[in-house]
């Protein structure tokens, strides 16, 4: 029996579904907004690369926020003379945009932190800065117990990583005590259907060959942190799909070696959608491959490969977040430009999906050329490039289009296992040509007198049809089987289901 309480369905595997016949499933792609790019660098302090961070909408106001982190600006002379015990030249900046619509972006002048001798700038915080160490995102919590920590970001410093706090995400503290070492790409998890959080960041296993990176997560209380776990590895899919996913962009690249194709996991964001967590993870393609400690030859490496870098989805059941699944066919959540174009060759999330109306809104970071390409330690384009080198775009998506289950006018039934709600109204996010109707199963699969698909359903109409994120159903009495194990029927005709919820 599955307590799906009034929690959001989607239907990114069967774990609610007990069967189905001619429906398939289907899973799709977020779509490239037309004004992208919208923040490239530009400002002096904000060197050559964005990396990592968040956007936050308020569907109150309509505004929307963004911390975003800078990366990227050295010379050559600056990796030469990298050493791990002293960070590179610069400090790393987290700073602050706004919106009115998320696709205009203002720098405000905050007048906060000093930077190049001046306050005139849009920079909420600094973190000490060894090479690598870029992660950080920001999470807003408003129950937090203390109204000081309802912003919480995670800072990276040579000796560890440390938590920083802010009543509103523009001032913040950097005096909590270090509660771990230094985590590349490390990202914070809050996950308020537990109250939880957890930090998940990269490690490095032996695997087919090479030196993956991999996702790893631990569960923090934001003072201490237990040991990693590495939960997602690059498997021999992935290796199959590297020569394929990288033919397209070979103009972009500036080493290309098909015996040290491989594919790398590193970088993750997670966050609860309706009963599940998602996860958006990057699939480096990998390139260019070398062992051993900077300096690399005969290009610069530093220890690391050339990838060409995309987004999938995974997701996870788990409580403690150790069961992650990967989609499959792996298709990314939004397809890689042509050569030459801004996010042609890498694309990391900055944080999870917003919802703007009915849509999902995807911010990402974009780069014209491989990641940790010579190009990295500089302000130079990729080949026959276009627009800036590197910015923030966003991709949109219907609300809950993850996947959606799909029927053809020959018609398809969906049935689900045995479930207990609470709610008083069904709702469902379907596309219907056709016409789809529902109908409530007792546990064993009997119908419930009253609770069919004909006139005692949705108030006499018989069916739904057309294209809405939230149909309602509405029976008389659905509320009396509130809490008793029933099961739900979608019987569909040329439509594509996406989500249901009690409401």
């Amino acid at each position: 029996m599955i307590n799906i309480r009034s929690n959001k369905q989607i239907f990114v595997d069967d774990y609610i579904i007990d069967t189905r016949e001619r429906v398939v499933r289907t899973y799709h792609q977020f779509k490239r907004h037309p004004a992208n790019p919208l923040l490239v660098p530009e400002k002096p302090w904000e060197r050559t690369s964005f990396v990592y961070g968040t956007v936050l909408h308020d569907a109150e106001t309509g505004t929307f926020r963004m911390w975003y982190t800078n990366s990227g600006g050295f010379s050559y002379a600056d990796a030469e003379h990298y050493s791990p015990a002293k960070p590179a030249a610069g400090d790393q900046h987290v700073c602050y945009a706004t919106s009115e619509d998320g696709l205009h972006w203002q720098r405000p002048n905050l007048g906060i932190i000093e930077v190049q001798g001046s306050k005139e700038n849009n920079v909420v915080a600094l973190k000490e800065m060894a090479y690598g160490l870029r992660g950080g995102n920001v999470v807003y919590n408003p129950n937090a117990d203390c109204p000081e920590h309802r912003y919480t970001h995670l800072s990276q410093t040579p000796d560890g990583t440390r938590p920083s706090f802010s009543p509103d995400g523009l001032h913040w503290s950097n005096d909590a005590p270090l509660i771990g070492r230094p985590s590349d790409a490390a990202m914070l998890f809050f996950d308020p259907a537990q109250d939880r959080w957890f930090v998940i960041s990269v490690s490095s296993p032996d695997v087919r060959g090479f030196t993956r990176r991999s996702i790893e997560i631990t569960e923090t209380d934001l003072e201490s942190w237990s040991e990693f776990e590495t939960i997602l590895i690059a498997d021999e899919i992935d290796d199959a799909g590297c020569a394929a996913r990288i033919e397209r962009l070979r103009p972009i690249l500036d080493y290309d070696n098909p015996e040290h194709y491989h594919a790398q996991l590193h970088h993750m964001v997670a966050f609860r959608y309706g009963g599940r967590a998602l996860g958006i993870v990057t699939l480096w393609d990998n390139t260019w491959y070398t062992r051993g400690k900077y300096p690399a030859e005969p290009l610069f490496a530093g220890g690391k490969d050339r990838g060409v870098v995309h987004m999938q989805l995974v997701w996870s059941l788990h409580p403690d977040m150790k069961n992650w699944q990967r989609v499959y066919p792996r298709i990314p959540l939004l397809e890689l430009s042509e050569p030459g174009e801004w996010d042609a060759a890498a694309q990391l999330p900055m944080d999870a999906p917003v919802r703007v109306g009915d849509e999902l809104w995807l911010y990402y970071s974009g780069f014209s050329r491989e990641l940790n390409s010579p190009r990295t330690f500089g302000d130079g384009l990729a080949f026959g490039a276009k627009v800036p080198a590197q910015g923030i775009g966003v991709g949109t998506m219907r609300l809950d289009g993850f996947v959606s289950l799909d029927a053809s006018p020959r018609g398809g039934i969906v049935t689900t296992k045995p479930v207990i709600f609470t709610g008083t109204e069904l709702t469902i996010n379907a596309r219907a040509l056709g016409h789809i109707t529902v109908e409530i199963l007792d546990a064993e699969g009997n119908p419930i007198p009253g609770f069919g698909p004909a006139s005692d359903c949705n108030g006499g109409v018989e069916s739904i049809s057309g294209d809405s994120v939230r149909h309602s159903i509405k029976w008389k009495n659905l509320g009396q089987l509130a809490g008793q194990p029933i099961r739900l029927r979608f019987h569909m005709w040329n439509s594509q289901l996406y989500a249901f919820q009690f409401e």
